[in-house]
C-alpha cells in the first residue's frame, strides 16, 4: 500500500522470480539476485543508502519486498500519469527485470500470466 503497488501484482513478480529468503542467486554478468523478489546487487548502494543491506534483503523476508517494491514504483513513477497505457505500464514492470527490448518483454508477459493466474 506505501507504494501503492496492487498486492497481486507484488505475488505475480514474486511468482516469477521463484526467489527465497537466503537466496543469492550469480547472473553472467557477474550481479547477484538477492532474496523473494530476486533483487539485482547493481541496487546495493542505492538501497545501502537507504538504510537497507546485502544481509538484510537476502535474509528478511519483508525487507526483501519493501525494497523490491519500490524498485517497481521507480519504473511505474517514470510513466507520465497523462499517458498511461497498457504497453507502457507493461514495460516499466518489465523494467523492473531488464531494459533490453526482448527480456523486458519476455518478462512482463510471465508476470502479466501470472498476475492472472490469480485474478489479479
Amino acid at each position: 500500500m506505501r507504494h501503492r503497488i496492487p498486492s497481486s501484482l507484488i505475488r505475480a513478480i514474486l511468482a516469477v522470480e521463484g526467489g527465497a529468503v537466503g537466496q543469492t542467486v550469480h547472473n553472467r554478468n557477474g550481479s547477484v539476485d538477492i532474496g523473494p523478489m530476486q533483487i539485482n546487487s547493481i541496487w546495493l548502494p542505492e538501497i545501502e543508502r537507504r538504510g537497507g543491506s546485502l544481509s538484510l534483503i537476502r535474509d528478511h523476508f519483508c525487507a526483501n519486498i519493501q525494497f523490491g517494491t519500490w524498485l517497481l514504483a521507480r519504473e511505474l513513477g517514470r510513466l507520465d500519469i497523462t499517458q498511461v497505457d497498457r504497453q507502457a505500464f507493461w514495460r516499466a514492470v518489465g523494467n523492473y527485470h531488464s531494459r533490453t527490448p526482448e527480456l523486458n518483454s519476455r518478462y512482463a508477459e510471465r508476470v502479466w500470466n501470472a498476475w492472472r493466474r490469480q485474478g489479479g
